[in-house]
């Protein structure tokens, strides 16, 4: 027994000097792993500095034939395999764009060399805003003295086929819809169902599945049901999309009307037999952006909807600021690097000069095109790096207000590249991002998901952290055995706060409310049927644990929070005091009520949230003089790095005065809720003195967004606009603080209180 002891004893002793050994390997290899990933961490910011530069700043031609998001994954995945120096890599693949981009040593281009002797025509780029190397509204991109692809005049990439329905067949009814969708390879957007129905004397209402998924060339039915109301003067149904590359492809539309709790067919719309000649016709298209045709796919018509590529014209300069004949840019890039471009180059022979090899840029043409779809959808490390490289770039150069100086905004692109290279899934990758720009203080900024990846479902309640707790504010699924009041305890074994605090660390808002009103739909999200485990304390003290189940879609979430919306769009809450609600009443029903505003001892506007279309114009009834908007600037750019940006600023929107005046005592309801042109109205009412402000500071951002569209099927919109107050100070980044703050409480929730109505309903009826 003693030497089976002994024999155990030499073995383990045996094993441990072994790995002892093995793991004195590893330990003298991690320096060698860590200096590796660091070497390819530099790698990266070199080529990402070096992207941003030659892809808005260098004028040849070259550099406007190739797909350069494309572009952004192939450098990376160069980088990725590559053996060779930095220096050597970089060169290697600008080549093919630019014979005279130089990358050299730091301080070895000491000077800027002479570009052209004579006075021949000149190239170089010009930037209202980031165009998307095109000329667009309202931000264009374009070289000076070359064609410019030229898109049609509109505001978004929207677009829709539609027909009217005959109202009197479906009002009073239950109606479902269904359609079939499928995207292609190279798609970027989304492309949702949709019916609209205006009621009589009311502004029209849109049902739509939007967050339902699409899937690359496969059919997905997309399906909604709704009432139509009894009194429907105008229906009508649809698809809509917004595309930003790719196509999207729609197959059949089915109508079924609900009779003794049965569906029934009641009309049937078949692609195959609509005429291309035919379809505009049939269907009404609308969308200056996107083509619309009939194709055929495996013996089968359906209507396909592509992205316009714009015609290429002639257009005279955006700005009257030009760049000197001999303006040469030297850079740092990190990796001890600098690189060295002209921002002007010569036009000879039709063409920009030095012209590059045929062959090489063809090359390269080739190598791009020959990345699969599947390559760039698979959140890969190269796909991640490109990702990163994209936005960081549109940020870097174009963000009208981005705060940061070069050096802090490289370190957040160095981070942004590190945690990349260790992120494991989408929702790392989105993370990432998030991280990256949620200090740019952009209420605008979400990183989105697009309906080519798993569309986000929701918990059936909602909460918020109520005086430092995280309390159920509204519970979607009556079948659910929880209260609105209930404190949560712990989210997943987390106490509550501390799970709430890391929500908001991945949200972005200019202001708190902002951020906390962005935290509530952030921990409410997440993939169909994933789970999270609530505990409470019961009044006995008693620990009870819940599992919720994310089960409502977008659309079901939508719904179910709306129909627990108690507040009204407009009634009498005292004696000749009125509340409207500026988010949910149309200008045409707000209108109908003008005079019994002017009577009124006292009006209550709710501009928590989005007012409609128009409603800013009550405005003019709550002043004797002219009052006018926030004045909006387009930067313009010619050099990098937003040096000597400047800003092409629009005369802000008059308003003039409009009877009847409004007499009574007025109160604005607000809260991080309110966004961009909410926040028009907000500051206007703040400046102006035309009401006492109520509730919390406003999201803090307003301005045209321009859109980011990134591999693996994320999205984020960015505020593409400079906006200054009516005094001339900076708007975003600061929002409307209110004149008295008052936050939803414990109390009032349990007790179902809207406090800032009760608030300024005592502020009203104050002697």
């Amino acid at each position: 027994m003693r030497l089976v002891n002994l024999r155990y004893f030499s073995l383990c002793i045996s094993i441990t000097a072994f790995l002892l050994v093995v793991s004195s390997f590893i330990d003298a290899d991690r320096p060698f792993q860590q200096q590796k990933i660091t070497d390819k961490a530099e790698a990266y910011f070199s080529f990402a500095k070096a992207y941003g530069y030659i892809r808005y700043f260098y004028p040849s031609d070259e550099s406007s034939l190739i797909d350069w998001d494309r572009f952004a994954w192939y450098g990376a995945s160069k980088i990725t395999n590559s053996r060779l120096p930095v220096l050597l890599e970089l060169s290697e693949l600008f080549s093919s764009i630019g014979s005279n981009i130089s990358f050299a040593p730091t301080g070895s281009i000491k000077s800027s060399p002479r570009l052209f002797n004579d006075t021949s025509t000149i190239v170089f780029w010009q930037h209202l805003g980031d165009g998307k190397e095109s000329i667009r509204y309202p931000f264009k991109s374009m070289r000076v003295n070359r064609l410019a692809k030229k898109l049609p005049e509109s505001s978004n990439d929207f677009g829709s086929i539609s027909k009217l329905l005959l109202a009197e067949k479906y009002k009073g009814k239950k109606v479902r819809v269904r359609t079939h969708l499928q995207i292609d390879g190279s798609f970027i957007g989304a492309a949702y169902l949709t019916i609209a129905y205006k009621p009589s004397g009311a502004d029209s209402r849109s049902i739509t599945t939007q967050g339902q998924k699409l899937t690359v060339g496969q059919w997905e039915t997309h399906e909604l049901i709704t009432d139509i109301p009894d009194n429907t003067e105008k229906c009508q149904v649809g698809i809509t999309t917004i595309l930003q590359t790719g196509s999207v492809m729609i197959n059949n539309l089915e109508i079924d009307t609900e009779i003794d709790k049965k569906w029934v067919l009641t009309d049937s719309y078949d692609f195959n037999k609509v005429e291309k000649e035919k379809l505009s016709t049939e269907w009404k298209p609308f969308g200056p952006n996107q083509d619309i045709e009939v194709l055929h796919i495996k013996n089968q018509k359906v209507i396909r909807f592509t992205r316009s590529s714009g015609a290429l014209q002639i257009h005279p300069p955006l700005f009257k600021i030009s760049i000197p004949e001999q303006q040469y840019l030297i850079k740092n890039i990190g990796t001890n690097l600098q690189i060295g471009f002209p921002l002007v180059l010569q036009l000879k022979n039709e063409h920009t000069f030095p012209q590059v090899p045929l062959s090489k840029l063809a090359l390269l043409k080739n190598e791009l095109a020959a990345i699969s779809d599947t390559s760039l959808t698979n959140v890969s490390i190269n796909t991640r790096i490109a990702n990163v490289i994209l936005l960081w770039n549109r940020l870097q150069h174009f963000h009208p207000d981005n705060p940061f100086q070069t050096a802090e905004w490289d370190v957040k692109l160095k981070n942004a590249i590190k945690r990349s290279l260790t992120d494991n899934s989408i929702e790392d990758h989105r993370e990432t991002l998030t991280q990256m720009v949620r200090d740019l203080n952009d209420s605008h900024m979400t990183m989105y998901y697009s309906s080519t990846l798993y569309p986000d479902f929701y918990l059936p309640i909602q909460w918020d952290l109520i005086e430092g707790k995280l309390m159920i504010t509204k519970v979607l699924d009556q079948n659910l055995d929880l209260k609105v009041g209930t404190i949560i305890h712990k989210v997943d074994n987390i106490p509550a706060i501390q799970y709430w605090q890391k929500i908001l660390s991945n949200t972005i808002g200019a202001t708190a409310s902002r951020r906390s009103y962005k935290a509530i739909e952030e921990s409410l999200r997440g993939n169909e049927n994933s789970e999270i485990t609530i505990t409470i304390k019961t009044n006995n003290n008693t620990i009870k644990t819940y599992i919720l189940k994310r089960t409502l879609n977008q659309f079901a979430y939508n719904k179910a929070s709306s129909s627990m919306q108690t507040l009204q769009k407009f009634k009498s809450v005292s004696p000749g005091v009125y509340y409207v609600n500026l988010e949910q009443i149309s200008w045409n029903e707000l209108e109908g009520h003008i005079q019994e505003l002017a009577e009124a001892k006292g009006i209550i506007f709710d501009v928590r949230g989005y007012p409609k279309w128009r409603n800013i114009e009550i405005l003019k009834h709550l002043t004797r003089k002219t009052i006018l908007g926030v004045t909006d600037g387009i930067p313009r750019i010619i050099y990098p790095d937003r040096e000597k940006m400047s800003f092409d600023y629009q005369e802000p929107i008059e308003y003039q005065p409009s009877k009847p005046f409004f007499m009574g005592r007025i109160v604005f309801l607000t809260n991080g809720k309110a966004l961009s042109y909410a926040e028009n109205v907000m500051e206007i009412v703040q400046y102006y003195r035309l009401g006492t402000i109520i509730g919390d500071k406003t999201a803090g951002t307003t301005g045209t967004i321009n859109m980011c569209y990134l591999f693996g099927g994320l999205m984020t919109p960015w505020t593409g606009m400079r906006v200054l107050k009516q005094d001339g100070s900076l708007y975003n980044g600061r929002g409307v603080t209110p004149d008295i703050s008052v936050r939803p409480s414990i109390r009032g929730i349990k007790n179902n209180e809207d406090e800032l109505i009760n608030y300024a309903l005592q502020l009203i009826n104050k002697k």
